[in-house]
């Protein structure tokens, strides 16, 4: 039986395909500066950040995203091993509108939710700085809608879960700082 608060999470979920979830830790300023240290835009180790990053573990296992995972994929889901840091460096331009695409399964729309991705910022992100961009209620659309996306405007810690089929993009960084998003 759900609980109430967990009925409205499980709701905002189904009708707008994303959930926002602040995690409070000391580890943001530590995860932020280590992947400064390994990340520019020469070199991205792609799925290899874990490693380099080992604090990223404690997002990850964080309880209170777990709590979320579980209630929207059930109790036996299990982690992908894909992570990548998105690193969005003063004057990239806007990204296009896109859904991400499948892997190891057929690209149909599942009645209950089977992929998620999980967004993590370890920093404050402005609207200049290039902020990812969805489509609220978008993981319903069969094509790629003509719609105004959303700036996720965040706080260190901030975990977006968002249902695979969601569209989104990054913004344009019109900013001095760079981005990150893992």
């Amino acid at each position: 039986m759900l609980t109430l608060e967990k009925h409205r999470i499980w709701q905002r979920f189904v009708t707008n395909g994303f959930l926002k979830l602040q995690i409070p830790s000391t580890v943001h300023s530590n995860i932020l500066a280590k992947l400064r240290s390994n990340i520019n835009s020469q070199i991205n180790p792609g799925n290899n950040i874990l490693p380099l990053v080992p604090q990223l573990n404690d997002i990850i296992t964080n309880q209170k995203l777990r709590e979320i995972l579980t209630l929207i994929l059930g109790e036996r889901y299990i982690c992908h091993p894909h992570r990548y840091c998105h690193f969005i460096e003063p004057g990239t331009k806007e990204q296009d509108l896109h859904r991400d695409t499948y892997c190891s399964d057929y690209p149909v729309h599942h009645y209950r939710p089977r992929w998620l991705l999980v967004f993590y910022y370890p920093h404050h992100v402005t609207s200049d700085m290039g902020p990812t961009k969805v489509i609220p209620g978008s993981h319903y659309s069969p094509g790629k809608p003509d719609t105004q996306s959303e700036e996720l405007i965040v706080e260190p810690g901030t975990l977006v879960i968002t249902h695979y089929d969601l569209w989104h993009h990054a913004g344009a960084n019109n900013s001095e700082h760079e981005r990150f998003m893992v």
